[in-house]
C-alpha cells in the first residue's frame, strides 16, 4: 500500500483516478490527519473551490486498522529519530511536524510506501528507513501501465492545472515515461 500524504497531490490524483481509494488495485490509502487537513484548511477551500466535489471520494483508513499493536513504540522511535538524526543531504535535523511524524510512523509500522512531495518527509523515510516514496506522476505512470486509467485530453488538462497552480514539477525520468506511455507532452 502507498500512503498519500499531500492534500494537493490527492486533489490532482483524485481528479484523474476518482476510484483510487475505493479500488484496491490502485494500492492507495490516506490517513485521518491528511483527511482533516483536506476538509478543514482554509487554503484548500480558497485555492481549490472545486474540492468539495471530491470530498466524498477521500476515504481514510481507520486508526484502529493502522495504529494497532505496538504503534506507540514506532511513533516514539520516529519522533526520537526526527529529533536526533541529521539529513544526509544537508546535515541538518529533518524538522518533521507532528503530523509528518505520525504519517512516517504509520508507513513504517505497517510497511507501507508513501507518496509525498514534501522533501523533508521524503528524505526522512528514504534515508532512515530505506522506504520507497512515489512521485505523483510515477503513480499515474504505474496506473497507465496497469491499464487502471486511460489518458485523454481531460486528464491532460488536469496536469496543466497542476502546473498552473504552482505545484511541484516531477522528475525528468517520470515525465519521459509519461510522454512515452501517453503520447502527450508534459506541461511546462
Amino acid at each position: 500500500m502507498i500512503v498519500l500524504c499531500d492534500t494537493c497531490v490527492i486533489l490532482m490524483l483524485l481528479r484523474i483516478a476518482p476510484d483510487m481509494f475505493n479500488n484496491e488495485e490502485f494500492g492507495c490509502i490516506t490517513v485521518q490527519a491528511v483527511w482533516k487537513e483536506f476538509t478543514k484548511t482554509q487554503k484548500f477551500k480558497s485555492k481549490y473551490p472545486w474540492r468539495k466535489n471530491l470530498k466524498n471520494q477521500i476515504k481514510s483508513k481507520p486508526n484502529s486498522e493502522i495504529k494497532k499493536d505496538s504503534f506507540d513504540l514506532t511513533y516514539s522511535a520516529i519522533k526520537m529519530t526526527n529529533n536526533s538524526s541529521n539529513n544526509t543531504r544537508n546535515n541538518k535535523k529533518y524538522g518533521l511536524s507532528p503530523v509528518d511524524c505520525e504519517i512516517a510512523a504509520i508507513a513504517v509500522h505497517n510497511e507501507f510506501s508513501i507518496s509525498t512531495t514534501d522533501r523533508n518527509l521524503r528524505e526522512f523515510i528514504e534515508q532512515q528507513y530505506e522506504m520507497k516514496n512515489y512521485e505523483p506522476l510515477e503513480l499515474i505512470n504505474i496506473w497507465l501501465g496497469n491499464k487502471l486509467i486511460e489518458w485523454d485530453d481531460h486528464k491532460q488538462a488536469i496536469l496543466d492545472d497542476w502546473i498552473i497552480c504552482g505545484e511541484k514539477y516531477p522528475s525528468r525520468k517520470h515525465t519521459r515515461i509519461f510522454q512515452k506511455i501517453t503520447g502527450y507532452k508534459f506541461p511546462k
